[in-house]
C-alpha cells in the first residue's frame, strides 16, 4: 500500500524490554522540536522507544535522534494513528506478548521536569486496569483519549485487541477515523471484559487537554 519502513537496531532487543511507540507526523523532512526530548523522557523511564514517522516527503534524522530511538519506522502519511498501530504490530508481532506497552503521539508536549514525567509513567505502570489512559473526553460520547495509552499483558494478548488491530482499515479523514476507531475503542474493550481507565480527572467533559489543562497540571499531568 505504498508503505515504506526502516528498522534500526535489533528488533529482538527491543522486545525484551518495556516499549513505547511514539507516532509523529513529519511534514517537512525533520522531526518536530519536542520529539527528541519526548523520546529521552520515555527512555529515562525504562522504555525502549519505537518511533513511527508518518512523512509527506523524505525525512532525515540527526545522529542523536537515531541513537535515542531503538526502532524507527518511516511510513507514508496515511490512515492516521490507527494505521500506525496496525503497522507496528505487523512489524513487531511479539508486542502482543509484551509486559508493558505505551502508544503515544506528538499531539502533546512533555514537561522537562523528569520527576513529574517519571511519576506519571509509574502511575500508568501500576494502575489497576488493563488499558490505562491519561484523560477521558465525552466529545461524541465517552472515551479514553488515545494520544497516550498504556497496555498491560491481559489487553495485549486478548483476542479482542488482536482483532481490533487486524481489522483497522485505511481511513484518510481525521474525523471519520476518530468516530470509527478512537471513540468506540474504550467501550469495545470494556464490552469484551477488559478494564480501561484514565488516571487524571477534570470537571471539563469535552477534551480536558484543551479546556481543563490547568486542573490537569495541578494533578501532575506532565503534558501541554
Amino acid at each position: 500500500q505504498g508503505l515504506r519502513h526502516i528498522i534500526v537496531k535489533e528488533p529482538g532487543q527491543i522486545l525484551k524490554h518495556d516499549v513505547a511507540v511514539l507516532i509523529t507526523h513529519v511534514p517537512a523532512g525533520r522531526l518536530k522540536p519536542h520529539i527528541l526530548p519526548y523520546m529521552k523522557q520515555l527512555q529515562d523511564a525504562g522504555l525502549r522507544v519505537v518511533l513511527v514517522a508518518a512523512v509527506d516527503r523524505p525525512v532525515e534524522f540527526t545522529e542523536e535522534e537515531s541513537a535515542t530511538a531503538h526502532g524507527i519506522i518511516v511510513r507514508d502519511n496515511t490512515s492516521y494513528d490507527f494505521g500506525a498501530w496496525q503497522l507496528v504490530f505487523q512489524l513487531y508481532p511479539d508486542l502482543f506478548g509484551a509486559n508493558f506497552l505505551i502508544i503515544t503521539n506528538d499531539s502533546v508536549v512533555p514537561t522537562l521536569e523528569s520527576d513529574v514525567f517519571q511519576g506519571m509513567i509509574s502511575r500508568v505502570r501500576t494502575y489497576p486496569a488493563d488499558i490505562v489512559g491519561l484523560t477521558a473526553s465525552h466529545e461524541y460520547g465517552w472515551h479514553i483519549q488515545s494520544y497516550f495509552l498504556g497496555f498491560k499483558p491481559k489487553a495485549l494478548s486478548s483476542l479482542l485487541f488482536n482483532d481490533f488491530i487486524r481489522n483497522i482499515e485505511q481511513i484518510d479523514d481525521e474525523d471519520t477515523a476518530a468516530r470509527i476507531y478512537e471513540i468506540p475503542f474504550s467501550k469495545r474493550m470494556q464490552a469484551g471484559g477488559l478494564t480501561i481507565k484514565a488516571i487524571y480527572t477534570s470537571p471539563v467533559p469535552v477534551n480536558p487537554t484543551f479546556f481543563g489543562w490547568k486542573e490537569l497540571i495541578d494533578q501532575g499531568f506532565p503534558f501541554i
